[in-house]
């Protein structure tokens, strides 16, 4: 799991510690573009960004690398969204 830290640096850490504490790895990076090149060349299957809208929101951008969708979603639909990839 990779993360782009932009201004929202207590609620991206709360947010990963969320993760962590459910088994789920993740980092974070400051450039948007470094992020996705980094997470393509390690076949990092998801990223979440948070900027101000998505905390304003309780909603996160989680990106499948894969298929490029994207879906906003909120902490506890993260968490389900990860524990039926690992089903």
């Amino acid at each position: 799991m990779h993360f782009n830290l932009n201004r929202t640096g207590q609620k991206t850490i709360a947010l990963m510690n969320s993760l962590r504490q459910n088994n789920i790895s993740c980092f974070m990076m400051d450039k948007i573009s470094k992020a996705l090149e980094f997470s393509n060349s390690q076949n990092i299957p998801n990223v979440i960004f948070i900027g101000e809208d998505e905390v304003k929101k309780k909603k996160f951008k989680l990106r499948d690398m894969k298929t490029g969708k994207e879906q906003m979603l909120s902490e506890k639909e993260l968490l389900e969204s990860f524990e039926k990839k690992a089903i």
